[in-house]
């Protein structure tokens, strides 16, 4: 089987995305109009919580409602296609729960760290890590236009 045609991947290129899971979960319990879900997700910035909502709103997961009252309000509510969802990231979530009780240690931040000194650069040679030098010193890509993971 094909990873670009198999299910898992069209499910999670749907839920893929920092905080398009958290906006979900927090839209299960009812409708949040936008100052809501910024405050149950603090840590997304305006940008990426409009563009996730956008996005979740073109994939039929939520609806997007204006209200006209004194002041326009928009609420946003998970459609039924979006309830659909729920016990998907319900399980996804217990399962996280088992894996961090079953590996002890294992951090969201450690995922994004770097080793400080690969085996080879304890050796005296150069690290995997730090890009190759050219004439006098300077990085090698500093005056080429081919991206370093490429060099």
């Amino acid at each position: 089987m094909q990873i670009s045609t198999c299910d898992i991947k069209a499910t999670m290129d749907v839920i893929r995305g920092k905080w398009k899971p958290s906006i979900i979960t927090a839209l299960k319990s009812g409708a949040l109009g936008y100052g809501q879900l910024r405050r149950a997700i603090p840590n997304a910035t305006k940008k990426v919580l409009t563009e996730h909502l956008r996005e979740l709103e073109r994939e039929g997961i939520i609806s997007r409602m204006v209200i006209i009252e004194r002041i326009i309000r928009v609420q946003y509510s998970l459609t039924d296609y979006g309830l659909s969802l729920v016990p998907l990231l319900d399980a996804m979530q217990d399962w996280g729960r088992h894996h961090r009780r079953l590996v002890p240690g294992v951090t969201r931040s450690d995922r994004n760290v770097r080793p400080s000194a690969s085996p080879i650069s304890r050796l005296g040679e150069a690290s995997p890590h730090a890009p190759a030098k050219g004439l006098a010193g300077t990085p090698a890509n500093a005056i080429s236009r081919t991206p370093a993971w490429r060099l």
